[in-house]
């Protein structure tokens, strides 16, 4: 199979992403399904991936999923209306934080819908970051 050498992303001119110097099949780079969802915890990685989709050329919503409510309550919102989970969010390819983690409003709807997630978006890429326990523990506190 022909290889293609992995090139530099940039945003306005600045460096994003900077890969090893390395060579892959075109086969192998596939676009994945959109949206794409992060399941994780809060302080599990969200900001980053929010950059790196960024960074790529793709929508991403962090915490906000429109200007005035948290992705956590547009999803709540859209399942209580009986439709699609992110119906009543602004429409993203990637949406890097769902829950509300901030006081009095906790929130976590990949833990509360995560069946409806799974089930009502059809074509999705869904991410579950992981992190050492005792350094995510101390993030939190």
């Amino acid at each position: 199979a022909d290889k293609k050498e992995v090139i530099n992303l940039t945003t306005s001119g600045r460096e994003c992403l900077r890969p090893r110097k390395i060579s892959v099949s075109e086969y192998s780079c596939q676009a994945l399904p959109s949206p794409i969802i992060n399941l994780g915890f809060p302080k599990m990685g969200s900001s980053s991936a929010h950059a790196f989709f960024g960074c790529g050329g793709l929508t991403s919503m962090h915490y906000r999923c429109n200007y005035a409510k948290a992705c956590a309550e547009c999803i709540r919102e859209s399942i209580e209306a009986g439709e699609p989970p992110f119906s009543r969010c602004d429409k993203a390819d990637a949406y890097t934080q769902i829950d509300a983690n901030t006081k009095p409003d906790y929130s976590f709807p990949q833990i509360e819908y995560l069946e409806n997630i799974v089930l009502g978006v059809k074509k999705a890429t869904f991410l579950l970051p992981f992190r050492n326990m005792e350094n995510w523990y101390k993030s939190v506190r």
